[in-house]
């Protein structure tokens, strides 16, 4: 089952290769002293996975990926290494050679030695 249809239909995060989910909460509301923004609730989840990130002038980079909180339209990662807004990313699970996520850069924060990103996710169409 894909992600999309896991979360669309009531599924489980975990049927995604390298994503376990850990909390049954929106983030919204584990959060305290922050305003959400969102129409879609997150779910917590945690994994790893390797990140390219191609930026508008074609550079393409590597970077670890920690998976933080998925959402129907978006993950939330936490790369070792910044990300310009607008680039696009890949996220690839389990050393697959096809990436599970596609989409773009919409957030980029430095977090102590990292940098939570928000990813905007490209929508799959079903065969």
């Amino acid at each position: 089952m894909s992600f999309w249809i896991a979360l669309q239909w009531g599924g489980s995060l975990s049927d995604s290769p390298g994503v376990e989910p850990q909390a049954s909460i929106p983030i919204a509301q584990a959060r305290t002293g922050t305003t959400e923004r969102r129409s879609e609730s997150r779910q917590a989840t945690r994994g790893h996975a390797i990140a390219t990130i191609t930026t508008d002038d074609g550079d393409v980079r590597l970077a670890r990926a920690e998976l933080i909180d998925a959402s129907i339209r978006g993950l939330g990662v936490r790369l070792n290494q910044a990300a310009p807004t607008g680039s696009r990313i890949k996220l690839y699970f389990n050393g697959e050679v096809t990436p599970g996520r596609t989409g773009y850069v919409s957030r980029c924060r430095e977090s102590g030695q990292a940098w939570d990103v928000g990813v905007a996710c490209d929508l799959s169409l079903a065969a």
